[in-house]
């Protein structure tokens, strides 16, 4: 039984975005807690966990929006 592309891309939505739910806090104290003596927590002047758990919320908010654009439908429609 084949799928509708809106059935793939729900299934694909909601893979992503429980991924984005494990990853934002995962690895968390590793970039805290840097490794090495070399191991700098600044990336650009800003702090690694910080761009990190920016680049997760970012990855949600895709998602939220890619759902809303493609997936939800209102009922009038």
């Amino acid at each position: 039984m084949a799928q509708r592309p809106s059935q793939r891309l729900g299934v694909f939505l909601v893979a992503l975005f429980a991924l984005a739910l494990l990853m934002g806090p995962g690895p968390g104290v590793a970039l805290i807690n840097p490794s090495g003596p070399g191991d700098d927590p600044l990336l650009w002047g800003v702090p690694k966990l910080y761009l990190w758990g920016l680049l997760w919320c970012s990855v949600q908010a895709g998602v939220v929006a890619a759902a809303a654009r493609w997936l939800w439908k209102g009922r009038d429609e």
